[in-house]
């Protein structure tokens, strides 16, 4: 048995994670009905291998907002990969899907439904909004969507992680500037320094210590270097990951955690680690409902030093903070069901001590670090010949409008002296 897991492969880890501990999940729930006759392969949802689709005999989505961010432009994808999947019957699953239907067209609609619609889709969960998927999916097709965890919140029993209570610690999270203007926000990338500013100056009055952090991505770490620059961060206070268990590992030694990037949050959680998030997108919002903690995702317009301060003094004496066994167990009921369900294999199905038991025994593999790593570098090998490209176009256009300056330097002044008469002329006839 052939299963495609398809994600959306970023360097991002927190996207780099859902697909991870999805298929830490997945190998344990065939393990449980115990299929041993199978392989996992892995593609990325932007990079569509027609032959990899049409041979697969399952495919899988692990997460992630797919139908949720329309500036990231997934919709195409997830069209061609279901149209080729339903041409050869091949049974898909959507799982732990995140839906904010933030600047959707009708167009985008339309797709959506007709990719949700399609005869080849068996199985749908959702990490949040199932009432928005509800008017997408006929009741007769599906009876139910499922709300589940996001597969990052397994993090600890996938990584084999404890929480680092060596050194009391305070994580701060860096996102790109752009991040909140492509969604529809007016902060800016000062507005976030401020924030970022003022959580240090708490911090240092309480004599505590901090490290500014991100998730890994490209875009992230390099604003978190202009931040650095900019207010003189002294060098230990800064954290640039590398790689998805870079990240985890960065996050384990935290007490507490002001986070921006969803998966800070859900890795917080994992790590029973209290946290906070300013809301950027809908998703937030949603995240911290699920887990019972609506207060602690922060409006932007709600930002200010005081409430930093009083959610920092939350956190700190919140001790009974854990991720709770049923939420997580959402998620592996899921894929038992669909894995039992599609492959008609039936088994008693683990409970929450054996499911983590059997991770304990399972090790993500060291290419994962390699994938991150290639990943990275052949986006930033993109990014600086997508900017040499145009560097070459404005020298182009530069070296052009230099020539028309050198042809005119060559004409005679007696020329502009005749036009000059000629035109005085006209001005007294008129």
């Amino acid at each position: 048995m052939k299963i495609l897991v398809v994600g959306f492969f970023d360097d991002n880890y927190g996207d780099m994670l859902i697909r991870i501990c999805f298929e830490q999940l997945l190998k344990t729930a065939l393990h449980n009905l115990k299929i041993t006759d199978y392989v996992i392969d892995e593609m990325p949802l932007k990079e569509i291998n027609k032959e990899k689709v049409s041979s697969a005999d399952i495919i899988m989505f692990p997460g992630g907002g797919l139908f949720g961010i329309s500036y990231l432009d997934f919709t195409q994808y997830l069209e061609e990969i279901t149209s080729i999947a339903e041409k050869n019957n091949i049974p898909v699953v959507f799982s732990s899907v995140g839906v904010n239907n933030m600047s959707y067209t009708d167009t985008d609609y339309d797709t959506m439904k007709r990719i949700l619609q399609r005869k080849n889709i068996k199985y749908i969960s959702v990490r949040e909004n199932k009432d928005f998927f509800k008017n997408y999916v006929p009741k007769s097709k599906i009876k139910d969507i499922d709300l589940v965890c996001d597969p990052g919140v397994w993090t600890k029993y996938v990584y084999h992680l404890k929480k680092d209570n060596k050194k009391k610690c305070v994580g701060i999270n860096v996102v790109r500037g752009g991040l909140f203007k492509a969604n529809d926000k007016t902060w800016t990338m000062d507005d976030q320094f401020k924030y970022l500013n003022t959580i240090k100056e708490i911090l240092d009055s309480k004599k505590l210590d901090y490290v500014f952090y991100t998730n890994g991505s490209f875009l992230d770490n390099h604003t978190l270097g202009i931040y650095k620059k900019e207010c003189n961060i002294p060098d230990e206070k800064v954290r640039i990951v590398d790689t998805t268990e870079d990240f985890v590992n960065v996050m384990s030694r935290f007490d507490v955690a002001f986070c921006i990037r969803m998966h800070s949050s859900i890795v917080s959680y994992a790590l029973d680690i209290p946290s906070i998030n300013i809301v950027w997108n809908d998703k937030l919002r949603f995240f911290y409902d699920n887990i019972g903690y609506p207060n602690r995702a922060v409006e932007l317009d709600d930002v200010n030093k005081e409430l930093l301060e009083s959610k920092l003094d939350e956190l700190i004496k919140d001790k009974d903070y854990k991720a709770d066994e049923k939420y997580l167990m959402s998620l592996y009921d899921y894929i038992y069901k669909v894995v039992s369900n599609i492959t008609k294999s039936k088994e008693k199905s683990f409970n929450f001590k054996q499911v983590t038991e059997y991770l304990e025994k399972i090790n993500v593999s060291r290419e994962e670090d390699y994938k991150d790593l290639i990943f990275k570098v052949r986006k930033a090998e993109k990014k600086y010949l997508t900017s040499y490209d145009k560097d070459k176009e404005k020298n182009e256009i530069i070296r052009q409008r230099n020539e028309k300056i050198k042809e005119l330097k060559q004409i005679p002044p007696s020329f502009f002296f005749r036009v000059k008469r000629k035109l005085k002329k006209m001005l007294k006839k008129k």
